[in-house]
């Protein structure tokens, strides 16, 4: 079982964490599989009431910031990590009512290879909706059966994804979700042109029998974060061809 990181703040706690992924449907290209998401998994518990020490100034969080402070929208600010987050309502596997769903949703749409790509470009936080409170969950979107929320870097709700009915379908509500963050898309863009351009150096490198250099380019790619788009599958094959002919080069 994975390790869960600590709660932010008290009535934050983790939840126990979700069976690893099985086989889930391959993304074209010879890249490593990648079919999991790196949820931080908690419990929206109790505002908890703070005594003061005395001449000790405390101020009381409202029953919202008390939310985003259990997703850790502060402290993913104070650490400058300003990805959307991607908020998953789920019920164990177990309850009567919403069992089948969760089951669902984390055997087959999250364990999609496409899927899991485009959650790399969220903060991805997993609320155990068995042991929340349903009123104070309420408050950062949660309904009354499983499902998703975004929320941009502040916290503010970008838009509510209710359980797709196929990976497709979560596919592409992840990228619309994208074009929702304000921008988000354009940052997106940016960054697959630089693959691109960095992918067309490395050809000319080659060519120039400069190697060791067009490999480096292509690993700045290849072991990226950003999977979406054709140009990760490309970088990948190619540069595992690039490395074949250092070694046979003796670089």
């Amino acid at each position: 079982m994975p390790t869960l990181a600590p709660p932010d703040t008290p009535g934050g706690t983790p939840a126990p964490s979700m069976p690893g992924a099985t086989p889930g449907r391959r993304a074209s290209g010879s890249a490593p599989r990648l079919t999991f998401f790196e949820w931080r998994e908690v419990v929206i518990g109790p505002l908890r009431a703070v005594t003061p020490k005395e001449g000790e100034d405390v101020r009381v969080l409202t029953e919202a910031e008390h939310v985003l402070e259990v997703l850790g929208v502060p402290a993913a600010r104070l650490r400058r990590d300003l990805r959307p987050v991607l908020v998953y309502f789920h019920w164990p596997h177990e309850d009567p009512e919403h069992g089948r769903l969760s089951d669902a949703l984390c055997g087959r749409l999250l364990n999609d290879e496409e899927v899991a790509r485009w959650g790399k470009l969220f903060r991805c936080v997993q609320v155990d909706m068995g042991q929340s409170d349903a009123r104070l969950a309420a408050l950062a979107g949660a309904g009354a059966e499983p499902a998703f929320v975004v929320l941009d870097a502040t916290g503010t709700r970008v838009t509510r994804i209710a359980a797709p009915k196929s990976s497709v379908k979560l596919r592409k509500a992840l990228e619309d979700a994208v074009g929702r963050v304000p921008g988000m898309r354009k940052d997106l863009d940016r960054r697959l042109r630089e693959q691109e351009e960095q992918l067309e150096e490395a050809r000319r490198l080659e060519k120039a029998d400069r190697l060791k250099e067009a490999l480096e380019l292509v690993d700045a790619v290849r072991f990226s974060d950003l999977r979406v788009g054709k140009h990760y599958d490309r970088a990948f094959s190619y540069g595992q061809t690039l490395a074949q002919r250092l070694e046979s080069a003796g670089g």
